[in-house]
């Protein structure tokens, strides 16, 4: 008898025996502040290749176990996982069901082409600048048309490195962008080292809180720039300096909120 596996979407609070065929498209660990060693939490993002996707965590006495069985980019048939509601002040993910591994989860490695290898679920700027929500994330796609230098900046004896950016979409909204840390300082290297006269496409995930992708090898990238070509009006050409009408920087205003 042919095993049946479930859909992402069908996965429900009362469902059970649930066996899955999925693609890891993301892993992340949260550790101990005090001992970066101590893996307190494992996350990861699982893909289906009807596009679904779900979070699902592994507690902290399972972790050795889950991680000799999956690796990031791997496909997998996955048995024996709880269901719980995916609860949080963020939710990384929109499904209202989360995972979580059972002591005797199981990882089994299958060839499955078919499904995607990375899934965004892109909001438009326009959206993201009318919208009230202050505990959503979004994935959000983009090109940089204005950039600041790279600055140093403190908060309670907290120094930190921080760069502001200009991002536009396809339909000409803009949205500022305070990058921190080591986003900082990868974008700053990545346009000291690269044509600005070539626009930079951005993709900003929720996978692990947040990540940046600059000009990725990813089909996203590749339709974006084809058709940014199509767009009739005239884009900025290339990556200009900040405009001097913000007069406080946003990373500034961040820094203010308690």
């Amino acid at each position: 008898m042919a095993n049946k596996f479930t859909p992402i979407s069908a996965i429900s609070g009362g469902k059970k025996d649930i066996k899955l065929i999925v693609h890891v498209a993301h892993i992340w660990l949260i550790c101990d502040k005090e001992n970066p060693d101590d893996i307190i939490f494992m996350n990861m993002m699982l893909v289906e290749e009807k596009r679904g996707r779900i979070h699902a965590t592994v507690r902290k006495y399972l972790v050795p176990t889950i991680q000799k069985m999956v690796e990031e980019g791997g496909t997998y048939k996955l048995e024996n996982v709880m269901v719980g509601f995916n609860k949080g002040q963020y939710r990384l993910l929109p499904h209202k069901h989360k995972l979580s591994m059972m002591n005797n989860a199981r990882f089994a490695k299958v060839n499955a082409p078919n499904i995607p290898r990375n899934v965004f679920e892109f909001m438009a700027f326009k959206d993201i600048l009318l919208s009230h929500e202050e505990d959503k994330v979004a994935d959000v796609i983009g090109h940089v048309v204005e950039r600041d230098s790279l600055r140093e900046t403190e908060k309670n004896e907290r120094k930190s490195l921080v760069i502001d950016l200009m991002l536009e979409d396809l339909e000409h909204s803009r949205i500022h962008c305070s990058l921190w840390g080591e986003f900082a300082t990868d974008i700053d290297k990545y346009f000291e080292t690269h044509d600005n006269f070539k626009h930079v496409v951005f993709i900003i995930t929720t996978w692990a809180i947040v990540e940046i992708i600059i000009n990725g090898d990813l089909p996203e990238v590749a339709d974006y720039r084809e058709r940014m070509g199509n767009v009739v009006v005239e884009l900025t050409q290339g990556v200009s300096h900040m405009s001097s009408y913000s007069a406080r920087p946003v990373a500034e205003e961040l820094l203010d909120c308690n």
